[in-house]
């Protein structure tokens, strides 16, 4: 229940206040306080914010387009595109609970909407491992139709091979900056 609570938490607006730290090139943020390191595609913005675990630990950050009002106008008032992810204290099992992933039958899966659950795959670079997938979250049944790619939400859990962890979410739409920031993320 934490990690559904931890994953609200993460679904709500950010904070008034927040400084957005806008990107016209491709450009890197770093944060020492939060441990991680960041590369902001050209054309998006992030926002960094505090997210608390449970231990009252972690830092958060949102990644959207640069365009992101005129775009969710477009989109009939759907943030598409957003990424929004946090880092936490907890090992890599832990994390990705409280990411809302879990085993089943030995292998790892992603939860959506109504207990559906998504294959994941463990992933990895030299610095981090993890998992990724997508959780299906059944939206194409309501309000007469969603179109089924609308009602994927990429998901993934990165670790520091320790006890830093980087729990991210996706909007629908993300999906090829999601695979590009995940691949360059960095921990410090």
């Amino acid at each position: 229940m934490a990690g559904l609570a931890f994953a609200m938490a993460l679904a709500f607006p950010i904070p008034a206040g927040a400084q957005a730290k806008p990107a016209d090139r491709p450009t890197v943020y770093t944060s020492k306080k939060c441990g991680f390191r960041i590369h902001i595609p050209a054309g998006w913005v992030l926002i960094p914010f505090a997210a608390a675990d449970e231990g009252g630990n972690g830092c958060g950050f949102r990644l959207q387009r640069r365009d992101r009002a005129q775009q969710i106008k477009l989109d009939h008032d759907q943030d598409l595109y957003s990424i929004t992810a946090a880092t936490v204290d907890q090992d890599l099992a832990t994390a990705a609970e409280t990411g809302l992933f879990e085993k089943e039958e030995g292998k790892w899966v992603v939860k959506g909407r109504m207990e559906m659950t998504s294959p994941a795959e463990e992933i990895s670079s030299d610095k981090w491992v993890g998992l990724r997938g997508i959780a299906t979250v059944g939206c194409e049944r309501e309000r007469g139709g969603v179109p089924p790619e609308l009602c994927e939400i990429p998901r993934a859990v990165l670790n520091n091979r320790g006890s830093k962890s980087a729990i991210f979410y996706g909007a629908p739409k993300s999906g090829d900056v999601f695979a590009q920031v995940l691949k360059e993320f960095e921990f410090l």
